[in-house]
């Protein structure tokens, strides 16, 4: 599978796995980061993220705020 960005199309990307102590982790890739525009797009919903957003695991709840406890 090959994946590029959404936004402005450049195959530049990098996958993100989640730390396994985050709540929305996921044992494997959980967004689509393009190092060109920088956005950031969750693997299930293909939704953009905004910092300070995640995606939820399977992309269940949509985009959800990080929570730091």
């Amino acid at each position: 599978m090959t994946y590029s960005c959404k936004k402005c199309g450049s195959e530049n990307i990098h996958l993100v796995e989640y730390a396994w102590n985050m709540e929305e982790h996921y044992d494997g890739i959980s967004e689509i980061v393009c190092n060109d525009c920088k956005t950031r797009i969750g693997r299930w919903s293909g939704l953009e993220i905004p910092d300070g957003f995640v995606e939820s695991r399977w992309g269940n709840k949509g985009i959800v705020k990080v929570i730091k406890k």
